[in-house]
């Protein structure tokens, strides 16, 4: 398994979005919901689906694919990696840890 960051560049600043976790086997959506999955951080999971690509899907989601997308709560301080601030040059070091509840 592996997860690959989602950002999004905002009003706000950069922040994280979303994960995407790759599965070496197929995972099939039917049965999937935010409570398989915490994450660090008091991020809350918005929405879980299945996508053939890590990145965000805003059409229809397809039945099974390698990655699992959790879409993340992005409206806090929690969730920026780059704030818009001018003196500021760097990311922030972010570090979330989501921990799979449930089999999928």
């Amino acid at each position: 398994m592996k997860a690959i960051a989602i950002h999004q560049c905002t009003e706000f600043g950069e922040k994280n979005v979303a994960v995407a976790i790759e599965y070496d086997q197929l995972v099939h959506c039917a049965l999937l919901t935010p409570a398989h999955f915490t994450v660090s951080n008091n991020r809350t999971i918005q929405s879980v689906y299945v996508s053939s690509e890590p990145k965000l899907c805003s059409n229809a989601h397809p039945n099974a694919g390698h990655y699992v997308i959790l879409e993340l709560k992005h409206d806090g301080s929690e969730a920026s990696t780059l704030p818009r601030q001018w003196e500021v040059k760097e990311r922030l070091p972010r570090k979330e840890e989501i921990l799979q509840q449930k089999a999928i």
